[in-house]
């Protein structure tokens, strides 16, 4: 088992906290989206701007340690850049609360 770090493991920490209002905020639009889909209101600007949090959440999640975030990030990234239907807003609202139970979860050391 290797040795952590604990300066490394503040910085981490720390930038984590800074970084967690911007995470909550870019989830937060994949939940709108999630309900404007299964509302039949999705609009371009959101689909559009919900791929870009998503694309965006895919990166930032894996080096804030949060890897397994990560590909979830990236498969509704997908899913919303395919052009989503209503029948796929329980797919985009189930990833929107597992990317929210990680970021509450925070980084694994």
């Amino acid at each position: 088992m290797a040795e952590t770090d604990p300066g490394l493991d503040e910085a981490m920490a720390a930038m984590w906290e800074r970084a967690r209002p911007r995470v909550d905020a870019r989830i937060d639009v994949l939940e709108e989206t999630a309900t404007a889909l299964a509302a039949g209101t999705l609009d371009d600007e959101l689909r559009d701007r919900a791929r870009m949090q998503a694309h965006q959440l895919a990166g930032l999640l894996g080096t804030l340690g949060l890897p397994d975030a990560s590909p979830v990030a990236r498969g509704l990234e997908h899913l919303i850049a395919e052009g989503p239907t209503a029948d796929d807003a329980p797919a985009l609202a189930d990833g929107a609360r597992e990317l929210r139970r990680a970021a509450a979860a925070g980084p694994t050391a």
